[in-house]
């Protein structure tokens, strides 16, 4: 589905991450839209993630991207996308660690 046809914008998107998360029992859930990441959350168990929220297709320059960012400011990396991750960004984000969550709205 192109972005420009989604009903909601990435406001919207990181709305629903956040509350899928906390849903999740996700402690320390905050949105921070930074430019770079969206929300920043610490699984039940394990360490603090950084989470970039994506409304469309997520390839291999997003996954890197965020890798790049989490090597910089955290210990670990997600991608919550309102599409899909094409197989070329799913190989990258496996050999970087980088989680994705497809939503396929």
């Amino acid at each position: 589905m192109p972005v420009a046809s989604l009903p909601f914008g990435t406001a919207q998107l990181r709305e629903m991450a956040r509350d899928l998360l906390v849903r999740l029992r996700w402690r320390d859930v905050r949105i921070v839209a930074d430019g770079q990441v969206d929300i920043e959350a610490t699984p039940p168990i394990g360490v603090p993630v950084l989470i970039a929220c994506k409304l469309g297709m997520v390839g291999r320059v997003a996954v890197q991207e965020m890798a790049d960012v989490a090597e910089a400011r955290g210990p670990g990396a997600a991608i919550v996308t309102a599409q899909r991750c094409t197989t070329e960004g799913r190989q990258l984000a496996a050999e970087l660690g980088v989680h994705v969550i497809e939503l396929d709205l």
